[in-house]
């Protein structure tokens, strides 16, 4: 689930941030700053899955290209 549908679950924002994945249209690379390492992105332009390897904006790695 999202992290937005976890949190309308009523799961607290911490909490949701790290059990749910946020989605974004095209690559995160320099585009999302990771909160944590390990975050998850889905790209859903290109059905591409990434985690942060870092908290940088460039550490997003692709998982399934």
């Amino acid at each position: 689930m999202t992290t937005t549908e976890l949190m309308g679950l009523g799961l607290p924002a911490a909490l949701a941030e790290r059990l749910g994945y946020i989605t974004h249209a095209g690559n995160p690379n320099s585009s999302i700053t990771p909160k944590f390492i390990g975050q998850w992105v889905l790209d859903i332009t290109n059905d591409i899955w990434y985690r942060a390897a870092g908290t940088a904006t460039t550490d997003w790695k692709a998982l399934n290209a």
